[in-house]
């Protein structure tokens, strides 16, 4: 199984409301991942202000053409880009199921993994942690979260 990062934008889409209060704790996902597959773990990163990872989800499912989209729209916020809004676009659908809303604090922020990943960049597009060159964050994720797995 492999773990990713998905980034987000929390001015919009609530997406702790949502995993919280959707059925099942369930929410549908667009991504341009081929590799995701069932089973495979995704922390969402909320990006500015927040600057860090709060929730742990898991695939549950990989959704076809006739599957139909869970309605979320009430936590869309406005000024979302159709791309967001609309999940199926270009982009492939999974539906994740919370598995964990992770606190503030936690040490998952932007800042940590400057300094103890070494880590360069920004999370603007989806990330998976399970490369040889991401060792050091995999360590990371198991001492803030446990086994994850």
């Amino acid at each position: 199984m492999s773990t990713f990062i998905f980034p987000m934008n929390p001015e919009w889409y609530d997406a702790e409301r949502a995993f919280k209060n959707l059925p099942d704790r369930q929410v549908d996902w667009g991504t341009e991942r081929p590799s995701v597959s069932v089973g495979d773990k995704v922390l969402i990163y909320f990006s500015e202000p927040t600057k860090e990872m709060r929730i742990l989800s898991e695939v549950v499912k990989i959704l076809d053409s006739e599957d139909t989209i869970i309605d979320d729209s009430s936590y869309i916020r406005e000024g979302c880009p159709e791309n967001i809004r609309n999940p199926r676009g270009s982009r492939r659908v999974i539906r994740l199921e919370l598995k964990k809303i992770i606190k503030h604090g936690t040490g998952l922020d932007y800042n940590s993994f400057w300094t103890v990943c070494g880590y360069r960049g920004h999370f603007q597009r989806d990330f998976c942690v399970n490369n040889s060159e991401n060792e050091l964050f995999r360590k990371y994720l198991k001492e803030k979260l446990g086994d994850i797995s």
